[in-house]
């Protein structure tokens, strides 16, 4: 009863109104959106030690890249893992092993840089949880890098990769991208583009949707990088 009362009050109420309202301000009255959308611009700006460890942490992640494959090209040149395939072992397996060791050595160092922000207050101040899903990323996209430069490379080519990935990161890994906006474009050209987006946007907005896409995009390459050096071992296409 209360009900049929209140509708047929607001329904003379809302004629009674349209008839004291012209056409053309009756059509604006349906056509108006009832919530209004803006774009929210983020202003978050970066300090200079914010800057520093994150454009550090770039190097930091290309001399682990660059440690991994040399120490690999090492163990081969003093015959070490001619050794190791002599033993009941398959080259699979011994690359398995291989990976989860430089997986752990990499993560241990990387959450020691990231640790060391964080206790000091400069940077990495997110979730904990996220940042060590973070660094285990990192380091299982830098490992599957060096396993598959090691596999399918010699120590020559090798060894020109590494320089020429130590030198494409301090080209395009924030040295000259702060002197103009078109060398900031070309960052995204440094192999370790994925992994500064991964940290940076994680520190800008605090959430993990924000990198959803990047961490997919890791996900995918690192387990193409992996599956592949795991094919090439298993059917032996360059020997030790």
């Amino acid at each position: 009863m209360l009900q049929d009362i209140l509708d047929t009050y607001h329904e003379k109420f809302y004629l009674n109104n349209s008839q004291k309202i012209s056409s053309e301000d009756f059509s604006k009255l349906f056509n108006k959106n009832s919530i209004d959308t803006s774009i929210i611009n983020n202003n978050v700006k970066q300090s200079s030690y914010e800057y520093f460890a994150l454009v550090s942490l770039g190097f930091l992640v290309i001399i682990f890249i660059m440690n991994n494959i040399l120490s690999n090209y090492i163990s081969e040149s003093k015959g070490l893992s001619k050794r190791l395939y002599s033993m009941p072992i398959t080259r699979v397996q011994f690359l398995i092993y291989d990976f989860v060791g430089l997986w752990i050595y990499s993560f241990i160092f990387l959450l020691l840089y990231v640790l060391f922000f964080r206790i000091l207050g400069i940077t990495f101040k997110g979730n904990f949880a996220i940042l060590l899903l973070l660094c285990a990323l990192s380091s299982y996209f830098m490992t599957s890098i060096s396993t598959f430069v090691t596999s399918f490379f010699s120590k020559k080519y090798g060894t020109a990769i590494v320089y020429a990935l130590l030198f494409l990161q301090t080209i395009f890994g924030g040295i000259f991208s702060m002197i103009s906006d078109t060398f900031t474009k070309l960052t995204s050209l440094s192999p370790t583009y994925l992994i500064g987006e991964l940290f940076s946007n994680y520190e800008t907005f605090k959430t993990i949707d924000s990198i959803g896409d990047l961490i997919f995009t890791c996900l995918i390459i690192s387990t193409i990088l992996i599956a592949l050096a795991i094919v090439k071992e298993k059917y032996k296409w360059r020997e030790v």
